[in-house]
């Protein structure tokens, strides 16, 4: 069983060149910018990684795309387990801006 596996700023050389452009309503997108969410919950169907790269972009659901897009580093990723109540579809990404 997978239980995540976690980056320090040592191990920067963990950064990998994936990259995953990932939707943000505008409610939630404000929050991932000042870096007070820190934490995106998704459907693994990307095998996310420790040093991914999150592209995340707002984006309307009335409207589209708003051009507005923020780069964030998976630092850790804790799939999901029926012990913690999360589907193992499911990993919750834990991230940080990108300097």
């Amino acid at each position: 069983m997978t239980w995540g596996v976690a980056v320090t700023d040592e191990d920067s050389e963990l950064v990998s060149e994936r990259q995953h452009f990932l939707k943000c309503w505008p409610n939630y997108y404000p929050a991932v910018l000042r870096g007070d969410k820190t934490v995106e919950l998704r459907i693994n169907d990307r095998a996310y990684e420790v040093g991914d790269i999150l592209v995340i972009c707002e984006y309307d659901r009335r409207k589209g795309y708003t051009g507005r897009q923020c780069r964030r580093i998976v630092t850790h990723v804790l799939v999901g387990t029926p012990e913690f109540g999360m589907s193992p579809d499911y990993v919750a990404l834990s991230m940080q801006p990108i300097e």
